[in-house]
């Protein structure tokens, strides 16, 4: 991973984004009744902040969602952006 995946300023507020991507596929899971969870769909439909909790533990999850996503994303989109510039009859340089 290159060093300035770190430091990149971009990765920024993003961990919301990811946060909420955690509480929709956990919504999708208990509306499709594949997971057996109380789910509050009121409380996630009307909070941009609300976590579901049905333990403490659950908090770990959220931090590395939080975390790792941005980070994940990033690496990813660096990854696909250099193979489309490799792809380039030639290169713009800035």
């Amino acid at each position: 991973i290159h060093m300035n995946l770190f430091l990149c300023k971009k990765v920024g507020m993003h961990h919301i984004l990811f946060f909420n991507l955690y509480n929709a596929a956990l919504a999708i899971l208990a509306k499709a009744s594949i997971l057996q969870i109380p789910f509050d769909f009121a409380a996630f439909q009307s909070s941009a902040w609300y976590r579901f909790e049905p333990v403490a533990a659950f908090r770990v999850f959220y931090v590395f969602f939080g975390f790792f996503g941005p980070l994940a994303a990033k690496y990813g989109w660096e990854k696909v952006k250099a193979r489309f510039d490799s792809c380039r009859p030639y290169q713009i340089r800035r």
